[in-house]
């Protein structure tokens, strides 16, 4: 008999299956409470391929857009700009996809657009980034041209929704894979002193990666690794896998209606063989799951 896997290895993990990382997860919700009273928190997440990091900051992202409850109860309304970075990715691009898809999430609010009558005009110059912004000189556009109009995109938006948004949220996924061409540490660097210049304080930048991204950032801006809160992503602790294992069966049970059960030794085998590392939690559980 074929047996359900609750779980999606190699994919991210729901904010109802996401167990454990309590620090971070407080340090997160702390960000995003700061950057709404104007006084952002930029952060970076690192560690091992498998560790969790994509699934902490969806877990972010569904918090931040209001899918879920923040912990007083209230539920957040960020603009939030999610993007995975590709080895290939160029500086340029780097600015022509954070601006893409800013105009995308803003312009898929359609409640939104009533208060953006100065500003949507600016947003619209990102629909045709991939004519205007399609090299580093077209039209004689330098890049930190190119970074000042994403700069002023951003906050004459936020300025013109005003308490309509709680701010913006802007996630960068897989940080540790472009080149040095990309230049991100120096993009993070100067991108949020041009915020910070404007006046516009309700924007967090968010990383993460492999643990070799600090170091990257460092040699494309030396000073770039100090405007974000580091938090290193360790193996889950015991009680932490047998709560994944434990999610994973209360969600076999609400999908096929069978119960599935797993034996304590089951549960330590897994977490042992596992070694804290949830990737691979997702892909023993099912051996050792029986129905009853």
């Amino acid at each position: 008999m074929p047996r359900f896997n609750p779980f999606r290895p190699y994919s991210i993990v729901t904010p109802g299956m996401f167990s454990g990382r309590i620090p971070e997860v407080l340090a997160l919700e702390q960000a995003l409470y700061q950057t709404r009273l104007g006084n952002p928190k930029n952060f970076l997440i690192h560690g091992e391929r498998g560790i969790g990091k994509s699934s902490l900051l969806f877990y972010l992202q569904s918090l931040a857009q209001g899918n879920i409850p923040a912990p007083d109860g209230n539920h957040c309304s960020f603009l939030t700009i999610s993007i995975e970075l590709e080895p290939a990715i160029t500086y340029v691009d780097l600015i022509k996809k954070i601006g893409a898809e800013f105009q995308r999430v803003v312009a898929s609010q359609q409640q939104l657009k009533e208060f953006l009558k100065n500003a949507w005009e600016f947003l619209k110059r990102w629909e045709v980034m991939g004519v205007k912004y399609s090299n580093q000189r077209t039209n004689g556009l330098e890049p930190h041209q190119l970074l000042d109009d994403l700069a002023y995109t951003v906050y004459s938006t936020l300025d013109a929704l005003g308490k309509n948004v709680d701010g913006a949220l802007i996630l960068i996924d897989e940080a540790d894979k472009p080149s040095p061409q990309a230049n991100l540490g120096e993009f993070c660097k100067l991108f949020t002193e041009r915020l910070s210049k404007r006046g516009c304080n309700r924007v967090a930048l968010g990383l993460a990666g492999l643990p070799e991204v600090i170091e990257r950032l460092r040699n494309s801006h030396e000073s770039s690794p100090r405007i974000f809160e580091v938090l290193g992503l360790l193996p889950l602790e015991e009680a932490d896998r047998i709560e994944v294992v434990r999610k994973g069966l209360v969600e076999i049970k609400a999908k096929t209606g069978i119960e599935v059960k797993i034996a304590r030794e089951a549960e330590q085998s897994i977490s042992h063989l596992s070694d804290g590392y949830p990737h691979f939690i997702q892909l023993t559980c099912p051996i050792f799951c029986t129905t009853s």
